[in-house]
Formats: structure tokens, C-alpha cells, sequence
């Protein structure tokens, strides 16, 4: 149908409708061409960046409440094995006793030693480790030039926004490798994107995220890298 409208519209004069047959046939063969193009394009794609959602080993970080918790559940009912992080103890302690199957760590992702104690956990107990999820992360809302804690507060924030995702990643990243449908999941936001003006922070950490999961996504070979933008 393309073909024709190609064909009668623009192409043919009235007075050599007698090439009309060649013509049509030669868009037609070129519009299917084009077409089988994008489907082997289409394949290739969803493919390449199709995530297993079931029979894997997922680590959650900040899975004690709100999305984390809400994908530690998600990913139990699809088949998989979780383990969660937190720096809440009471928090672990309730999730585990709701669901007895989940694996739970206390740690504060913020400090060299919570990375550390999370990365030594992960090689002893869980070397089948296959999927990896940033998601802890905090959020202050402040007028930046008026708070007399901005200090802290941006330390803390890039600690746990950025730092932390970044350097776990670089640090299972071996892990990771060795292991079959291996992923890593990086829980970034629209903010972005689209900045709030209440926080600067936060939006300057998930940019930087998001930049961060772009690039990786083309470095890493064996692992594949996807972004989750929640608008919040």
C-alpha cells in the first residue's frame, strides 16, 4: 500500500503509466527490505538488553523499605533468591521475619567499611551473585545557600547517591562477571532529568547516576546495565 501511494502520488506521470509495474515492484522489494531491517534490528535489540526476571541471585541495596522493599518482593515472587541491605537493624529484622526466605545485611553503604563488609559477605556467602541493585539513596529538600548543614548534608547525599552505587558496582563487578544472565540495575529518577528545585543535590546525584549507567552500559560486555527513573 505504501508502494502504491509512493507510486500514484509522486512518482508516475499519467503518461508513462506503462513503467507503473517495474516501478511498484522496485518500491515494493525496497519498502520490505527496510521492513525486515527494522525487525532484525528489533530482535537484535530486545535480545541484547532483555533481562532474565527469574532464577537468579539478586542484591538489593537499601531493600528494607519503600521501592527496594517493593522489588525484594517482586523479584521473591518471580523465583529468585534476595538478599537485601539496610542500615536500619529493626527494619532487616521485620522484613526477614515477613519473609523468612530473604537473606539480610547491616551495613552503611555511606562509610569505606560498609562497602567493605558487604563486599566481603557477598564473596563468602554468595559467590552466584548474578544481579546487582543500587537503589539505597537519600533525599534532604533545603535551600542550598541558606542551610547552615549543606555541608554535611552533600557529603552524605553523594555518599549514598552516587559514591556508594558506583564503587559496589566496581567491586562486584568480578563476581558478577563469572556468573551466567548477570545484570546490574541502577535505581536513578526523573529528577535527572527534569531537576527539583528543592533539591539540588539529590537531582546533581541521580544525573550523575544516570550518565554513569549510560556509559556502562556500553563498557560491560558479559554484564548487562539497566536504569529504573521513578518520578521522585
Amino acid at each position: 500500500e505504501l508502494a502504491q501511494s509512493i507510486l500514484f502520488t509522486h512518482l508516475i506521470p499519467k503518461d508513462e503509466l506503462f513503467y507503473c509495474d517495474f516501478i511498484y515492484l522496485l518500491l515494493k522489494d525496497i519498502i520490505i527490505g527496510i521492513e525486515n531491517g527494522f525487525q532484525e534490528f528489533e530482535k537484535k535489540h530486545l535480545l541484547k538488553t532483555k533481562m532474565i526476571l527469574s532464577g537468579n541471585k539478586v542484591l538489593i541495596t537499601g531493600g528494607n523499605k519503600g521501592i527496594g522493599l517493593a522489588l525484594a518482593k517482586k523479584f521473591l515472587k518471580l523465583n529468585n533468591q534476595v538478599i537485601i541491605t539496610g542500615r536500619n537493624v529493626e527494619d532487616l529484622q521485620a522484613v526477614k521475619q515477613c519473609f523468612p526466605e530473604i537473606h539480610i545485611i547491616n551495613c552503611d553503604l555511606a562509610t569505606k567499611e560498609g562497602l567493605e563488609k558487604l563486599t566481603q559477605y557477598i564473596k563468602k556467602e554468595h559467590q552466584d551473585l548474578n544481579v546487582l541493585i543500587n537503589n539505597a539513596c537519600i533525599q534532604y529538600n533545603h535551600t542550598f545557600a541558606e542551610d547552615p548543614e549543606a555541608i554535611k548534608k552533600i557529603e552524605f547525599e553523594t555518599q549514598i547517591n552516587f559514591l556508594a552505587p558506583v564503587k559496589l558496582t566496581a567491586l562486584l563487578l568480578p563476581i558478577l562477571e563469572q556468573n551466567n544472565n548477570a545484570a546490574i540495575v541502577n535505581v536513578s529518577s526523573v529528577l535527572a532529568l527534569v531537576p527539583k528545585v528543592v533539591a539540588p543535590i539529590y537531582c546533581a546525584n541521580k544525573a550523575g547516576l544516570h550518565i554513569f549507567t549510560k556509559t556502562l552500559r556500553q563498557q560491560l560486555k558479559k554484564v548487562k546495565v539497566f536504569e529504573i527513573l521513578p518520578p521522585l
